[in-house]
């Protein structure tokens, strides 16, 4: 018998097969034209950054306070004036991003090392936290678990429970929204 609830896991199933052919051919497109992949995120990041100033600019007038509500409408408008430029200007903004980006980790990771020192030094426990958790980048292997060291198993059952597939679904959209635009809109 196919109730609606049996069914979901195969719909699920057959969605995320067809999302992973997807995210193959868009991925053997990207590395097949850098450029053109490189300069879409580059747009992409910059209509993040200039719907942020947007967002934060609606945001600065429910602030209280004089002092709160100008700092906050000078950030909005710098994230909104950031935003429009790098989306005039994706070529610079491909090369800031790239700079932004190495320092970033030039600075992060010595600050990093610096939190984990100082956490080591006040918490015994860290070790054990840290050893779980990883530094900075996902781990792509099975998850440790909390409570024991026994790996734990990927459950296809939380993963629709918890609607994890609309990170995924929603960058897929955005990419194809993406390319959709810079096919149609040259």
């Amino acid at each position: 018998m196919d109730t609606s609830i049996d069914a979901a896991p195969r719909q699920t199933f057959r969605s995320s097969i067809l999302f992973a052919i997807l995210l193959i051919v868009l991925g053997i497109l990207a590395i097949s034209l850098p450029m053109v992949a490189s300069i879409g995120v580059a747009r992409v990041i910059s209509w993040l950054i200039l719907i942020d100033g947007i967002f934060q600019f609606v945001y600065a007038f429910r602030s209280k306070g004089v002092g709160h509500t100008i700092w906050k409408l000078l950030v909005s408008l710098l994230y909104i004036a950031a935003g429009v430029y790098l989306l005039a200007n994706p070529l610079l903004g491909l090369t800031g991003l790239t700079l932004l980006l190495a320092m970033f980790f030039f600075i992060y990771i010595p600050v990093i090392r610096g939190e984990e020192k100082f956490l080591r030094e006040h918490f015994p426990e860290f070790d054990e936290y840290a050893r779980q958790v990883p530094r900075m980048f996902p781990r792509f292997g099975r998850p440790g678990n909390a409570a024991n060291t026994a790996p734990a198993a990927f459950s296809p059952n939380l993963y629709i429970k918890h609607r994890e597939y609309n990170a995924a679904l929603g960058s897929m959209l955005l990419l194809l929204a993406l390319i959709i635009r810079m096919i149609w809109f040259r």
